[in-house]
C-alpha cells in the first residue's frame, strides 16, 4: 500500500467476534503502593568521626567550632596601587585643563606664547593659520632677458588677505634651492608692486629692486588690502647660481591696516 498521509485504520478480519473477557477489578490505591524501606542504621565508622556541635575542627588553613558560621577573610583595606595613580593622573591632567582654561580667559592666546606654547597659541588665535591668514596663489616662475644685468629670473604670484579685517604692508619671501633641497639665495619683497614684463626687460636693475622694496605698493595698494581681496607680487632674481632646480615662496609678514 502506498502512504497517503492519512491514518491508516485496521481491517475488519482483524477484530475477534468473541466478546472480550472481564477484567480483574483494579485494587485499591494503598495496596499498590509499595512499602517504605527501612531506615538504615548508622555505620559505627559514621558516629565516630561525625563532628557534635561545639567540637573545634581544624584544617590546614583555619579553624572552626561545629555550630559557628563559617569564617569569612575580613576585606582589604586602602586602594590598589594602580588605582591610586590613575586618580592622581586624572587629578593632574585636571588641573592643567583647569589652570589653562583661566589662563586663556584672562590673557587670551598670548598667555601660552608667553611660557613657550606656540602650537596651542596659534590654534586658540581668532587669527589663527587654519581661520585667517594670507594666501598665495597662482605662483608661477619663468626666465627673462634684461637689457643691462642680462638673464633674470622672475616670481610672480597673487597674495589673498583671508583675514576679517584688512592687511597692511603684505611681504613674500622667495627661496631658491640646489639638488640637495638646501636655500642657496632667497629675497624678501613688498605686495602690490606688479612690474610687467615690458619694464623689466628695460628697467635698470636696481630700479627692479626699488620698485620690489616699495612698502606702500604702487598707488598705495599694499595699505589696506580688504578681507578677501588679492595683490601681486614680483620677485626677481639676478644671476641665478649654476646649482639652483627649484624655488619656492611663503609669506615673510603682514599688519593690521592702519598701524
Amino acid at each position: 500500500m502506498e502512504e497517503t498521509g492519512q491514518p491508516v485504520s485496521p481491517s475488519m478480519d482483524q477484530w475477534s467476534s468473541e466478546p472480550p473477557a472481564e477484567s480483574a477489578p483494579p485494587l485499591p490505591l494503598a495496596a499498590a503502593e509499595p512499602a517504605p524501606p527501612a531506615a538504615e542504621e548508622p555505620h559505627e565508622e559514621e558516629l565516630a568521626t561525625a563532628p557534635a556541635a561545639g567540637d573545634v575542627v581544624t584544617d590546614d588553613t583555619f579553624s572552626f567550632t561545629v555550630g559557628d558560621p563559617p569564617p569569612v577573610a575580613p576585606p582589604r583595606k586602602g586602594l590598589p596601587f594602580i588605582t591610586m595613580v590613575s586618580l592622581l593622573l586624572a587629578a593632574i591632567v585636571l588641573m592643567i585643563v583647569g589652570g589653562g582654561g583661566a589662563l586663556y580667559l584672562l590673557k587670551g592666546p598670548e598667555a601660552f606664547k608667553a611660557v613657550g606654547l606656540d602650537g596651542v597659541a596659534r590654534l586658540l588665535d581668532g587669527e589663527s593659520a587654519v581661520q585667517e591668514r594670507i594666501l598665495i596663489r597662482t605662483v608661477e616662475g619663468s626666465y627673462l632677458n634684461n637689457s643691462e644685468a642680462g638673464e633674470l629670473f622672475v616670481i610672480r604670484g597673487v597674495a589673498v588677505n583671508s583675514y576679517k579685517s584688512p592687511r597692511a604692508a603684505l611681504q613674500i619671501r622667495g627661496m631658491i634651492y640646489n639638488a640637495a633641497g638646501a636655500v642657496i639665495l632667497q629675497k624678501v619683497v613688498y605686495c602690490g608692486n606688479p612690474l610687467p614684463p615690458e619694464r623689466l626687460a628695460t628697467l635698470p636693475l636696481a630700479k627692479i629692486e626699488e620698485a620690489m622694496n616699495n612698502r606702500l605698493g604702487e598707488s598705495y595698494a599694499n595699505i589696506g588690502v580688504p578681507p578677501g581681496k588679492s595683490i601681486p607680487f614680483v620677485i626677481v632674481f639676478s644671476k641665478m647660481p649654476k646649482e639652483a632646480v627649484d624655488f619656492a615662496v611663503e609669506l615673510a609678514g603682514s599688519q593690521p591696516s592702519g598701524q
